[in-house]
């Protein structure tokens, strides 16, 4: 199946000079976009970042990617956003797109425009920013319509492999089956998610949706379902198996969220103990979490011990966690403990 995100209508801006294209990186996916005028900037590239660089009036024009599961379509990546100040929406040739307004200070005003290009295995975020002090010409000073006509110029062409990703194709099949669907898809997988109660896609789905909008309770029904499922197999591929890790780690996440601390222990205690001789994907990044899990869930208990004997165990495997750890209110408990002091540093 070949999907193509192809937009093209006249531009409000000076001839196209730039033709801008590439390949997402380790996919076969090609994007491409013109614009009147670019120059790139190494210091905006980065991961995620297809380009970056200035255009017209000095603009800073970005083009990131990220992948799309769950599945937001745009509409729902903009409403992210509607706390940014002087936030108003608008579509370009059916892109959702917003803009808002920085006055950073008297007279010093900073112009943004994000637009989201979504399919069903990436979401292209497309943002120009422009410093407005007063002094730019009316054709260098950019708005919708000039940022629209950009955003219609972007294309997407080609579908990502499942087979080649990290979660078993099952699991994006199903993705792409809340992708047809013309609204309300979240509604539509917790349907799904009932009227198909053996399988494990609908219901790990559920659970990561949930974790990603922060419904926590959603999160725990869906990954306990999945769990489940998974453990019912006789035997479990390697990608069943992250599946199977990721379900863990959400429920423990979500259960702790929820202030259930007592019950999150055991399922960190399971996903620290996850191990299969025949399973070819890392699972060290599973188990470290779940060391950092067991030490917050004891310390929430008053154990303070045993969170201390985890954290350190969490902090030898992955040293970053020791910064965490410090800004981590979950640890409040330790807070005038010299042992945790002296372990996560003063």
């Amino acid at each position: 199946m070949m999907l193509t995100l192809s937009l093209s209508l006249a531009l409000a801006l000076p001839t196209i000079e730039h033709k801008l294209e590439t390949v997402v990186p380790g996919d076969v996916v090609q994007v491409g976009l013109s614009l009147p005028r670019f120059w790139a900037d190494n210091e905006l590239a980065g991961e995620g970042t297809l380009w970056g660089g200035k255009t017209l009036g000095d603009a800073i024009l970005t083009v990131r990617f990220e992948q799309n599961f769950p599945f937001l379509s745009g509409e729902e990546c903009v409403k992210r956003w509607k706390g940014m100040p002087k936030f108003k929406r608008f579509s370009a040739g059916g892109v959702a797109c917003f803009e808002y307004r920085n006055e950073i200070q008297k007279g010093f005003v900073q112009n943004n425009f994000y637009a989201f290009l979504t399919t069903p295995d990436y979401v292209f975020i497309l943002h120009l920013s422009q410093m407005d002090m007063g002094t730019l010409e009316r054709d260098e000073t950019w708005n919708r319509k000039s940022f629209g006509a950009i955003v219609e110029n972007f294309k997407a062409e080609g579908r990502t492999d499942p087979s080649k990703l990290r979660f078993p194709v099952e699991v994006y099949a199903f993705r792409d089956e809340v992708a047809a669907q013309k609204s309300g898809h979240d509604k539509w997988a917790e349907r799904q998610a009932r009227e198909r109660p053996d399988e494990y896609a609908p219901h790990f789905y559920l659970g990561v949706l949930g974790l990603q909008r922060e419904d926590h309770r959603l999160a725990v029904r869906g990954h306990e379902r999945a769990i489940e499922l998974l453990e019912g197999l006789e035997k479990r591929s390697p990608k069943e198996t992250r599946v199977y890790a990721n379900a863990l780690g959400g429920l423990g996440e979500s259960l702790a969220a929820l202030k259930k601390f007592r019950d999150a222990l055991p399922i960190f205690q399971r996903l620290s103990e996850l191990a299969d001789p025949e399973d070819s994907t890392p699972l060290e990044a599973f188990r470290n979490e779940a060391l950092y899990g067991m030490a917050y869930c004891h310390a929430q208990a008053r154990n303070s011990k045993e969170a201390l004997r985890f954290l350190r165990l969490a902090i030898e495997a992955q040293p970053t966690q020791r910064r965490r750890a410090k800004q981590d209110p979950l640890f409040r408990p330790l807070a005038s403990s010299k042992d945790f002091k002296a372990l996560v540093g003063s």
